[in-house]
């Protein structure tokens, strides 16, 4: 069984070209490699099984190196941005352009540990950030501690969501707004915050870090 708290994968799992599949025998959910292979999550890539790792957890780098692998073999869904360190899966259908849509992975989905190394200013913001919005309820409410976002994801089709500038979007509770993000807050820190459908009045916080530091600076 999959250990997951922030229902992400639930939420994501009902998409049409999501990078999870649920497993109704197994009871777990599986990340799609390629077209074919799957593998079965024992962490959830979002919230590492627990929400609470974002706050009080860091655990720098992913012991079992599966992930990497993965990236190493061009043939499979799984890329790593080598300018800023980051593990993503790269959607194949549903989106005008292929390869337009990237999911990020946060938490090895094998051991559990953090995909990457957090340096203690990004850990320090990203705390900051999860302290500032652990009572924001909706998406309204996070605008209001935050400020303006610089995007909103629009669904436009049930498996197509695109990131808009909020200029123009009136109405974020509306049914069709999944979520926003934020940028320009930290040079190090993006943040993401989406609706959590299964449940009403819950949001889904992701803040990581956005590149990797320069140590000598």
């Amino acid at each position: 069984m999959t250990k997951c708290n922030c229902k992400t994968l639930e939420e994501m799992s009902k998409e049409l070209d999501s990078p999870f599949i649920f497993n109704q025998s197994k009871k777990t959910f599986e990340l799609r490699l390629d077209a074919s292979k799957q593998f079965a999550m024992s962490y959830c890539t979002f919230c590492g099984g627990d929400v609470q790792k974002f706050r009080i957890k860091f655990p720098d780098g992913c012991e079992c190196g599966i992930v990497q692998k993965w990236a190493n073999d061009p043939n499979l869904f799984i890329k790593r941005d080598s300018s800023e360190g980051h593990y993503y899966f790269v959607h194949q259908k549903g989106f005008a352009k292929s390869g337009d849509r990237r999911t990020p992975l946060h938490w090895c989905p094998a051991c559990g540990n953090h995909l990457g190394k957090t340096d203690n200013q990004s850990r320090t913001e990203i705390e900051k950030f999860h302290e500032q919005l652990k009572d924001a309820k909706t998406l309204t409410q996070v605008v209001q501690i935050l400020g303006k976002p610089d995007g909103v994801f629009i669904e436009e089709t049930t498996d197509n969501y695109v990131i808009h500038k909020p200029s123009g979007i009136k109405d974020l509770e509306a049914s069709n707004v999944n979520g926003i993000t934020y940028r320009h807050l930290s040079p190090t820190v993006h943040i993401w915050v989406t609706k959590v459908r299964s449940k009403s009045g819950e949001l889904s916080i992701n803040a990581f870090q956005a590149k990797v530091r320069n140590p000598s600076k």
